[in-house]
Protein backbone atom coordinates (compact mmCIF):
# COMPACT_ATOMS: atom_id res chain seq x y z
CA UNK A 1 0.00 0.00 0.00
CA UNK A 2 2.73 2.70 0.91
CA UNK A 3 4.46 2.21 -2.42
CA UNK A 4 1.53 2.26 -4.84
CA UNK A 5 0.70 5.85 -2.51
CA UNK A 6 4.19 6.86 -3.12
CA UNK A 7 4.14 5.72 -7.60
CA UNK A 8 1.33 7.55 -7.57
CA UNK A 9 2.80 10.98 -6.20
CA UNK A 10 5.98 10.43 -8.53
CA UNK A 11 3.75 9.86 -11.51
CA UNK A 12 1.66 12.94 -11.01
CA UNK A 13 5.23 14.71 -10.50
CA UNK A 14 6.83 14.09 -13.22
CA UNK A 15 3.79 14.55 -16.01
CA UNK A 16 3.69 18.29 -16.85
CA UNK A 17 0.79 18.76 -19.40
CA UNK A 18 -2.67 17.66 -19.28
CA UNK A 19 -2.75 13.82 -20.19
CA UNK A 20 -4.12 10.93 -18.64
CA UNK A 21 -1.77 8.38 -17.05
CA UNK A 22 -2.38 5.16 -18.26
CA UNK A 23 0.19 3.55 -15.80
CA UNK A 24 -2.49 0.87 -14.65
CA UNK A 25 -3.66 0.72 -11.82
CA UNK A 26 -3.60 3.80 -11.75
CA UNK A 27 -5.67 6.52 -14.19
CA UNK A 28 -5.68 10.29 -13.18
CA UNK A 29 -5.69 13.58 -15.00
CA UNK A 30 -3.01 16.20 -14.04
CA UNK A 31 -3.84 20.00 -14.47
CA UNK A 32 -2.38 21.58 -17.67
CA UNK A 33 0.88 22.92 -17.48
CA UNK A 34 1.01 26.59 -16.45
CA UNK A 35 2.63 29.13 -18.54
CA UNK A 36 4.99 31.87 -18.23
CA UNK A 37 3.81 35.13 -19.61
CA UNK A 38 6.79 37.36 -18.99
CA UNK A 39 7.68 38.34 -22.02
CA UNK A 40 5.81 41.81 -23.77
CA UNK A 41 5.11 41.04 -27.42
CA UNK A 42 4.12 43.62 -30.41
CA UNK A 43 1.50 42.04 -33.01
CA UNK A 44 2.04 44.49 -35.96
CA UNK A 45 0.52 44.75 -39.38
CA UNK A 46 2.05 46.94 -42.62
CA UNK A 47 -0.86 49.08 -43.84
CA UNK A 48 -0.61 50.93 -47.29
CA UNK A 49 -0.16 55.21 -46.67
CA UNK A 50 -0.13 55.81 -50.34
CA UNK A 51 0.08 55.34 -53.46
CA UNK A 52 3.55 53.56 -54.06
CA UNK A 53 4.40 50.68 -53.07
CA UNK A 54 7.31 51.89 -50.16
CA UNK A 55 4.16 54.68 -48.32
CA UNK A 56 4.06 51.49 -45.99
CA UNK A 57 3.49 52.50 -42.02
CA UNK A 58 3.00 49.64 -39.08
CA UNK A 59 -0.24 49.24 -37.19
CA UNK A 60 -0.16 47.67 -33.60
CA UNK A 61 -2.64 44.98 -33.65
CA UNK A 62 -1.90 44.11 -30.39
CA UNK A 63 0.57 44.16 -27.27
CA UNK A 64 0.13 40.54 -25.35
CA UNK A 65 2.39 38.90 -22.99
CA UNK A 66 3.85 35.71 -24.39
CA UNK A 67 5.76 32.63 -23.28
CA UNK A 68 8.74 32.32 -25.90
CA UNK A 69 10.49 29.18 -26.72
CA UNK A 70 13.40 29.42 -29.19
CA UNK A 71 13.52 26.34 -31.29
CA UNK A 72 16.66 24.87 -33.35
CA UNK A 73 17.54 27.20 -35.93
CA UNK A 74 19.41 26.34 -39.19
CA UNK A 75 22.25 27.94 -41.49
CA UNK A 76 22.34 27.62 -45.07
CA UNK A 77 24.41 28.57 -48.12
CA UNK A 78 22.43 30.53 -50.81
CA UNK A 79 23.99 31.73 -54.15
CA UNK A 80 27.73 32.08 -51.71
CA UNK A 81 25.73 33.94 -48.98
CA UNK A 82 25.60 32.55 -45.68
CA UNK A 83 21.29 32.91 -44.41
CA UNK A 84 20.02 31.57 -41.13
CA UNK A 85 16.50 31.14 -39.42
CA UNK A 86 15.44 31.18 -35.89
CA UNK A 87 12.19 29.46 -35.19
CA UNK A 88 10.57 30.43 -32.75
CA UNK A 89 7.21 29.70 -30.62
CA UNK A 90 5.00 32.17 -28.80
CA UNK A 91 1.67 31.37 -26.91
CA UNK A 92 -0.03 33.69 -26.31
CA UNK A 93 -3.72 34.54 -24.17
CA UNK A 94 -6.69 34.09 -27.05
CA UNK A 95 -7.62 36.81 -28.84
CA UNK A 96 -9.24 36.64 -32.46
CA UNK A 97 -7.67 38.37 -35.54
CA UNK A 98 -4.34 37.34 -35.78
CA UNK A 99 -2.72 35.89 -38.78
CA UNK A 100 -0.32 34.74 -41.28
CA UNK A 101 -0.22 38.15 -42.97
CA UNK A 102 1.03 40.03 -39.62
CA UNK A 103 4.58 39.79 -37.63
CA UNK A 104 5.62 40.12 -34.34
CA UNK A 105 8.14 42.35 -32.56
CA UNK A 106 10.55 41.57 -29.69
CA UNK A 107 13.66 42.43 -28.75
CA UNK A 108 15.48 43.84 -31.82
CA UNK A 109 14.20 41.43 -33.87
CA UNK A 110 11.00 41.06 -36.59
CA UNK A 111 9.73 37.05 -37.10
CA UNK A 112 7.06 36.35 -39.86
CA UNK A 113 4.52 34.37 -38.86
CA UNK A 114 3.64 30.70 -40.12
CA UNK A 115 1.22 29.84 -38.26
CA UNK A 116 -1.21 30.73 -35.88
CA UNK A 117 -3.47 27.41 -33.74
CA UNK A 118 -5.91 27.60 -31.33
CA UNK A 119 -4.49 25.16 -28.94
CA UNK A 120 -7.25 22.15 -27.86
CA UNK A 121 -9.70 24.60 -29.16
CA UNK A 122 -10.91 25.50 -25.89
CA UNK A 123 -10.25 29.60 -27.21
CA UNK A 124 -7.51 29.50 -23.96
CA UNK A 125 -4.13 30.45 -25.94
CA UNK A 126 -2.95 30.54 -29.45
CA UNK A 127 0.09 29.33 -30.35
CA UNK A 128 2.01 31.30 -32.89
CA UNK A 129 5.30 29.55 -35.06
CA UNK A 130 7.57 32.39 -36.49
CA UNK A 131 10.72 32.64 -37.66
CA UNK A 132 12.54 35.64 -37.77
CA UNK A 133 15.56 36.30 -40.90
CA UNK A 134 18.44 38.17 -38.97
Amino acid sequence: MWNQKRRRRHISNVLSAKQTCTCAPFKSEVKQMAYHFNNRIKIVKEISTGPYPDDKEEKVISSPWADIKTMKGSEYLLNNVTASEEPTRFIIRYRQGIDTTQRIKWGNKDYNIHSVTNDDGRNQTLTIFAKAHP
